[in-house]
């Protein structure tokens, strides 16, 4: 579980890093200087569609994978594993599906109405 965890988790934020450096790269021509950090706080004029569905896709996945992560981590040394369990049984569980469909929707809205892929 510790490594389907640590996958939901992490892919979900290389793929945004990816996407906005394209995006960064698209409007103005060079990639980020060294050490930019970016702040979805502020308005960027070179933000996309594709960043914001990245952003609350990791955000999402976040919420749902990263207690299971770190709580999968300290089961493996078994600590913590009636709430390792519980967050499984109990949360996981119940937000997987509707997190993965949101996901998908989310894709796939850009996809067509957008048209990239």
């Amino acid at each position: 579980m510790v490594v389907t965890a640590a996958y939901q988790t992490i892919m979900p934020i290389m793929a945004f890093q990816i996407v906005q450096q394209k995006a960064y790269k698209d409007y103005y021509g060079e990639y980020e200087p060294e050490g930019y950090e970016y702040d979805g706080e502020v308005e960027n004029v070179w933000e996309t569609k594709n960043m914001q569905n990245w952003d609350s896709i990791q955000g999402l996945n976040m919420l749902t994978w990263g207690p299971m992560l770190v709580l999968g981590c300290f089961s493996l040394s078994e600590k913590f594993e009636d709430q390792s369990a519980w967050w499984l049984e109990n949360v996981v569980s119940n937000l997987y599906m509707p997190v993965m469909f949101n996901e998908t929707y989310s894709l796939l809205e850009y996809a067509f109405f957008e048209g990239t892929w």
